[in-house]
């Protein structure tokens, strides 16, 4: 939902409307009254926005001014000058904030962290204090600007549209997207009880402030895959997937010479499923954690063949499973080929172990 702030100037009301474009920066439309005589001819046609009818006179569009068009000088001047008081007014907004965090841009880059508290997508690196990120930013050793969020609300809506799939505070409190009962978006935090065993979350009110969750909430955690993947395009890159550093071989556990499917009732195709993993720390930390008794990591040499195998027995193939998105994928056999869909889209292994991107 785009952000809306009424500008006074020249005697003239305007409308700026923010709403997600690129990473942490919005796109800017400008809206006058329809019956602004500023702007006797129409340059656009009348908008209906949740603030009334409104004419659109300006954009800003990844931070490039674009005037309507057949505006005179005159014009482009005024908007021009009511765009600077209104980003005037959104910094004294954004100092006087009572909510407000801090977060990173690294080569104009928002920072941001991969953190199997949400596996779906992007969590954007915050901070309560600006000297905690300062720290961070010194350990990543590079360049970098410390931003303060303004209104923590406002942001984190943009935060939301923009792709986002949640928030890390402070390193270690992952603050979530939610629906409540009207389809409004509220934003939970989650952090360990002080004085129990257990968790605690806290609401983010309208004023900016976290409350402590009571009782029942009847709250749906919100959820856009195509959104979350697009962000990861554009911040990761499009890569087959994360760790991927070229021709690489991929590997699988066997027990008692076959290979080992595991069952997930969560998965469609009776829940069964091969776990892959293109490196065998990744398989081993996977034994481990799933508490797998004589699991054997092996090198897939006949890949193909073994994905027709387990195709065959009703199971899916699954690269990582149970990690986060980014690195995992779902992996079968096409013809004499293997295809994986990932966060990025289908990719085929070529035969030097590669993968191609399919258009």
């Amino acid at each position: 939902m785009p952000l809306h702030t009424r500008v006074l100037h020249d005697e003239s009301e305007y409308l700026v409307s923010e709403e997600a474009s690129v990473p942490l920066q919005p796109r800017v439309r400008v809206f006058a009254r329809h019956d602004d005589p500023t702007f006797p001819d129409p340059p656009g046609p009348e908008v209906k926005t949740d603030q009334g009818l409104w004419l659109q006179v300006a954009a800003v569009d990844e931070g490039e001014f674009q005037p309507p068009d057949g505006a005179t000088p005159e014009q482009v001047e005024l908007l021009q000058r009511m765009l600077a008081r209104y980003l005037d007014m959104r910094a004294e907004r954004d100092r006087n904030a009572v909510s407000s965090c801090f977060y990173l841009l690294v080569q104009d880059r928002p920072v941001y962290s991969i953190h199997r508290a949400q596996p779906g997508g992007l969590l954007l690196s915050l901070f309560r204090t600006e000297e905690h990120a300062r720290r961070v930013l010194g350990r990543l050793g590079q360049e970098g600007l410390v931003i303060p969020t303004g209104s923590l609300r406002e942001f984190l809506i943009l935060r939301a549209e923009e792709g986002f799939a949640g928030a890390l505070l402070d390193e270690e409190e992952p603050v979530y997207w939610c629906l409540d009962p009207r389809e409004q978006i509220q934003f939970l935090r989650i952090r360990p009880d002080p004085e129990e065993d257990g968790l605690e979350g806290h609401l983010l009110d309208g004023a900016g402030r976290w409350q402590e969750l009571k009782g029942e909430e009847d709250l749906t955690f919100f959820e856009d895959e195509e959104s979350w993947d697009g962000l990861m395009n554009r911040l990761i890159g499009t890569i087959p997937f994360l760790g991927y550093e070229g021709p690489t071989p991929l590997y699988y556990l066997r027990r008692d010479a076959a290979e080992l499917v595991l069952e997930d009732p969560d998965l469609p195709q009776e829940g069964r499923y091969l776990p892959l993993f293109h490196d065998p720390q990744a398989a081993e930390e996977f034994v481990a954690t799933e508490g797998i008794d004589r699991a054997e990591v092996v090198d897939a040499q006949d890949l193909v063949g073994l994905l027709r195998s387990i195709q065959e027995s009703g199971a899916l193939a699954r690269l990582h499973p149970g990690d986060h998105r980014a690195r995992g994928g779902v992996v079968w056999a096409d013809g004499d080929s293997v295809v994986i869909q990932t966060f990025s889209g289908f990719w085929r292994r070529t035969h030097d172990r590669s993968f191609s991107w399919i258009p």
